[in-house]
């Protein structure tokens, strides 16, 4: 049989008719002749998923069996197989499809994830769109590019969340510091109010009692010391809280700076918010 007539049996199935006699034609040599050479490159419909995911190196892709299931099968098995079509539209439809499931599935992820948690598949993506542009049926770089910016904003995003919330704390830290010591201030002035209302009240017994003066003086001296051990102290505690409020003062005007930052970072995650819906309804096909 010529090249011309078995193209027309793997296109319709159907010998041309003949006066002398020809031995008869084995539909399962042709069948499987026709999925060894035209699908060669693609997973049978039986593949199971373990295999599957060993072929893209994924874990837990959840592509399901039914990838495969329309996107493989190249046997003849009677006239209307193929149809009119030739062996390479069936090749380029079977991978088209499968093209479509494996970013149908993608992009569900994608707009499903969180976006706090979304660049945890950055891995898997990879695999997927390597295998998509091992099919061979279109230019995936437009959307690759696209992805590379998206996971690239993303980081850029969960960075910038990082440090306003370190700056929160550090705040939060210091406030609370600041707190205590102001109390620790209040404690302090009621007893240097204290021992100087009693040191007022010594000096007025002093000019009473002249006679135990001596006595007198000897107290004196020991709570003139005690004042100066609690000017002491409150000089000690007072440079602390000047110091203190230097540092709520550096960490305020760092906040103002944060605020911008804030609304930058919201502008970002409505843009990638948006960015993300578009990838989760983007058609690879028209």
């Amino acid at each position: 049989m010529g090249t011309t007539t078995l193209a027309k049996v793997i296109v319709t199935g159907i010998a041309p008719r003949s006066r002398k006699p020809q031995s008869k034609s084995h539909p399962w040599r042709i069948s499987t002749l026709t999925r060894t050479v035209f699908f060669q490159d693609m997973p049978d419909s039986n593949t199971p998923l373990e295999d599957l995911e060993a072929h893209l190196g994924v874990n837990n892709l959840n592509l399901g069996d039914e990838l495969y299931s329309q996107s493989s099968r190249g046997s003849i098995d009677g006239p209307d197989s193929f149809g009119l079509l030739s062996g390479k539209d069936v090749i380029d439809k079977s991978r088209r499809e499968y093209v479509s499931r494996l970013w149908s599935r993608l992009s569900h992820k994608i707009g499903k994830t969180c976006l706090d948690y979304v660049n945890n598949i950055e891995n898997e993506v990879e695999k997927v769109l390597e295998e998509m542009r091992n099919m061979k049926v279109m230019d995936i770089s437009p959307l690759q590019r696209n992805l590379k910016r998206f996971f690239d904003n993303i980081r850029t995003y969960k960075n910038h969340s990082a440090s306003i919330k370190s700056c929160a704390s550090q705040l939060a830290d210091i406030s609370q510091t600041l707190s205590h010591a102001k109390i620790r201030e209040n404690e302090v002035i009621k007893e240097y109010e204290l021992l100087q209302q009693e040191f007022e009240a010594l000096e007025v017994d002093k000019a009473k009692l002249k006679r135990v003066l001596e006595g007198i003086d000897t107290k004196l001296k020991a709570k003139e010391a005690a004042v100066v051990a609690n000017e002491g102290e409150l000089s000690e505690v007072q440079l602390e809280i000047s110091n203190l409020e230097d540092k709520v003062s550096a960490i305020k005007n760092a906040v103002v700076q944060t605020d911008e930052d804030n609304a930058k970072s919201e502008e970002i995650r409505r843009l990638l918010e948006a960015n993300q819906n578009e990838l989760a309804n983007f058609k690879l096909f028209p």
